[in-house]
């Protein structure tokens, strides 16, 4: 039963839909254009510092549940002072930026994570409303830029 409020249903999705998407970067056609392949790599990169920044921000607070571990803060500088979900927008820019790099269809797979996220940042954000009460005005001041119109 605790396994259950915790999330790991939200865990074992994204496990597999992101094994998925790195599978998905071994299926040919391959990237063969040069500028392509660099501006993919650009975006990984800039993708994996974003996830290190907001990863590093939330310290022991990091979880991949939905469900705020016990003693979490909330985080509302650093990355999260711009973006309310900044590790699912690393990952979406991380693996977006892998599939331009070395395989096309590393796109569509993405584009699936990307939308299971939004899901998955919707009941986050009810967790994080009972959790801190502060949660609502920090929503109100920072927008959802992982995807505007969901929230």
């Amino acid at each position: 039963m605790r396994r259950q409020r915790r999330g790991w249903l939200w865990v074992i999705v994204q496990t597999i839909l992101v094994a998925g998407v790195v599978a998905s970067l071994t299926f040919p056609p391959h990237v063969r254009v040069t500028a392509l392949r660099w501006a993919g790599l650009a975006l990984a990169l800039t993708g994996a510092a974003l996830f290190t920044w907001a990863y590093r921000t939330l310290g022991r607070s990091f979880t991949v549940f939905p469900r705020p571990k016990r003693g979490a803060h909330l985080a509302t500088e650093g990355p999260f002072a711009l973006v309310r979900h900044p590790t699912y927008l690393a990952g979406v820019l991380f693996f977006a930026g892998c599939s331009l790099a070395y395989a096309w269809w590393g796109l569509a797979a993405t584009a699936v994570l990307a939308l299971f996220w939004i899901l998955k940042a919707r009941r986050e954000e009810h967790h994080l409303r009972d959790r801190f009460p502060a949660y609502a005005g920090y929503t109100s001041r920072v927008r959802s830029r992982f995807v505007p119109f969901v929230f």
